[in-house]
């Protein structure tokens, strides 16, 4: 099921590279958060910041952490949606308005994908 298509974004040459839907705020070791306390040592993990083009909401944020993984002997991404700051009800680029974005579409929590052959 589809939630979210921002593909379409990619083909925008945007002067700031935060005005894309998702971009790399790094390579993330096991102690930064979200922690992984059941991780090999140096394993690297990679972390986005999400955003949608619904998103009205100042204050909002979520991010993406992606790292590499083996199950059943096939290579899997681990991710985890994570909300990072709850939406403050002021409308981007004019705090004296309300906003109307609560909630991400994409469901927080864990997701495994897999690469379908």
């Amino acid at each position: 099921v589809e939630k979210l298509n921002t593909l379409n974004n990619l083909n925008i040459n945007h002067s700031d590279y935060s005005d894309y839907n998702l971009y790399s705020t790094g390579i993330w070791q096991n102690d930064r958060f979200p922690s992984c306390n059941t991780c090999p040592p140096n394993t690297k993990r990679v972390c986005l910041l999400v955003d949608e083009p619904l998103n009205d909401d100042m204050g909002i944020s979520a991010i993406m952490v992606l790292q590499k993984d083996i199950q059943n002997n096939i290579e899997i991404i681990k991710m985890k949606f994570i909300l990072l700051e709850e939406a403050k009800n002021m409308k981007k680029g004019n705090m004296d308005l309300p906003s109307v974005f609560r909630e991400f579409t994409i469901p927080y929590g864990d997701y495994t994908l897999i690469k379908q052959l």
